[in-house]
């Protein structure tokens, strides 16, 4: 079966974020950009970046097609070193990177939401910074995986 256009979503997204080097005029390296990972990140893993898919709902359907709203949020962990001037900087690099293509690989239309620092030091880490995201896609009524 082929992919839903959830998952091409999800997949293009961390594809482009996979890319964000200092190489690439970028703040930072990432040492780990993962989806869903459910497990705290290792100092020696860190930076790092999760994508999750948290929710997706319908907002207007007809027989034939379905407009759907995807929420995104992408979660920097970072080490503890870090200083709040880095942070930013890494919150404008998601930013600046996810934006280059705001038709998500021509699946949708990409709209930021806005971010948060939830930062509490333990043991050299950063808590999490989130990112979120929406992504307005259609697909034929009760198929996913057709536009």
């Amino acid at each position: 079966m082929s992919d839903t256009i959830r998952q091409s979503i999800c997949s293009n997204i961390i594809t482009r974020l996979k890319a964000i080097e200092k190489s690439g005029g970028y703040s930072i390296d990432y040492l780990s950009i993962e989806e869903w990972k459910l497990t705290p990140d290792m100092p020696e893993q860190l930076p790092a970046i999760t994508l999750r898919d948290d929710s997706c709902e319908v907002v207007t359907y007809d027989r034939d097609h379905a407009m759907w709203r995807l929420h995104l949020t992408v979660i920097i962990t970072a080490k503890g070193d870090e200083s709040q001037e880095d942070l930013r900087n890494y919150v404008n690099d998601i930013y600046v990177c996810v934006g280059a293509d705001r038709t998500c690989g021509g699946y949708g239309e990409i709209i930021p939401e806005g971010d948060e620092m939830v930062l509490q030091q333990e043991d050299n880490v950063y808590g999490d910074i989130e990112i979120k995201f929406h992504v307005l896609f259609e697909t034929r009524a009760w198929d996913l995986t057709k536009q």
